[in-house]
């Protein structure tokens, strides 16, 4: 036996609904032949619209993910913005201001005639003197800045060690 299917042609749907399923009934004695209902076949419709440009659907996913993404770029020029302006913020944690010291003249112990005193090394302190021995690299100011730090010349010799 065959059977002469034909499609009748759906009308628009007035509203948005869920649910829906197809009915397959025979033509001449109206006998239902296929129940979508009874075999979980539905399916949901949309309402239709007259307005299916660009900003409905698909198109406006595409304008709400552009527009989010331009937003976080703006955020990410602001911030980078503001931590460049050079307002101060942070800035004195990096800072080191470099202090002027200054240094005794000796008086010399002969009379002006005399010319330059002997080669004779000047009074230093100690403790000085065995981190100019040991640390030929550098000056007294140098020495001096580091002591001035809180370095004492273990911690400076561990430094040196470990980072030759």
């Amino acid at each position: 036996e065959s059977l002469d299917v034909f499609v009748t042609d759906l009308e628009i749907f007035a509203s948005a609904t869920s649910g829906m399923y197809f009915l397959v009934v025979e033509a001449e004695s109206n006998k239902i032949l296929w129940n979508g209902s009874e075999n979980s076949k539905s399916f949901n419709v949309a309402e239709a619209s007259d307005d299916e440009g660009f900003l409905s659907g698909a198109g406006m996913l595409i304008v709400i993910g552009l527009a989010t993404l331009i937003l976080i770029l703006l955020v990410v020029v602001v911030i980078l913005a503001r931590r460049d302006s050079g307002d101060g913020t942070y800035e004195y944690e990096y800072e080191y201001e470099e202090e002027e010291k200054s240094y005794a003249e000796v008086p010399r112990s002969g009379p002006p005639s005399a010319g330059p005193p002997p080669a004779s090394a000047p009074a230093v302190d100690p403790l000085m003197a065995a981190a100019l021995a040991e640390f030929p690299q550098w000056d007294q100011a140098t020495i001096q800045g580091y002591f001035d730090q809180g370095w004492d010349i273990d911690s400076l010799r561990d430094w040196v060690n470990n980072n030759q």
